[in-house]
């Protein structure tokens, strides 16, 4: 495929592989191997990053899809702070032995909105997007890719698919890590699963309508 080629309304997939602090200082080749990872990162721009674009504009990417070179130069840091079996930048590729790198597949995207509450943009990814995961990092993870957050005076929610919150009151939004980074995730299943949603309650609300 073509790594210029639009893979969304607002991003084409250079702009998900070329990202991040990393990237930029060796920019190294980072291109997939396994159709289904750009298949994946597709369906991640169309049906998370578009929407949130479409509502709060172009956010920061600071860490997109990590292939086998830039994890082993992410990996040689004394505190590398990423965790290619879980954390879902890896796409669907896979290792020497053939195995997937990430069981989890799907794809995972690190973002952050400077001059915009990250609390806010989180709780509409919940209520509006088919995430798998979604995490809140400490403010200085702006600047890292992916590390775990470091020990901080607010406690940052995590929002596991099943558990979305329906509403989160203004006043409780922490202000303490006041530019947190957003990581979100989502599994390939998830995202099919999804789109058949989307066309049934359609066809509902259309036969209600002729109705």
């Amino acid at each position: 495929m073509d790594i210029y080629r639009s893979c969304s309304h607002y991003f084409t997939f250079e702009m998900l592989f070329h990202c991040g602090e990393t990237w930029q200082r060796i920019q190294c080749p980072n291109l997939p191997e396994q159709n289904d990872s750009w298949l994946a990162y597709r369906e991640l721009a169309t049906h998370i990053l578009d929407p949130l674009v479409y509502m709060f504009g172009p956010p920061s990417l600071t860490y997109g899809f990590c292939g086998a070179l830039l994890r082993k130069t992410i990996l040689a840091n004394p505190s590398p702070g990423i965790a290619p079996t879980l954390d879902q930048h890896s796409a669907c590729e896979l290792n020497k032995q053939g195995r997937l790198v990430c069981p989890r597949q799907g794809a995972a995207i690190d973002l952050i909105y400077p001059r915009k509450n990250s609390y806010q943009i989180a709780l509409w990814l919940a209520q509006h997007t088919p995430f798998d995961r979604l995490y809140l990092y400490g403010p200085k993870q702006s600047r890292r890719h992916s590390r775990p957050p470091k020990r901080c005076s607010t406690r940052l929610p995590t929002f596991p698919s099943s558990t979305r919150p329906a509403s989160w009151p203004i006043n409780s939004y922490p202000t303490a890590c006041s530019i947190p980074t957003i990581h979100c995730c989502c599994t390939n299943a998830l995202l099919r699963n999804y789109r058949r949603c989307c066309v049934s309650t359609w066809g509902r609300l259309a036969n209600s309508m002729v109705t």
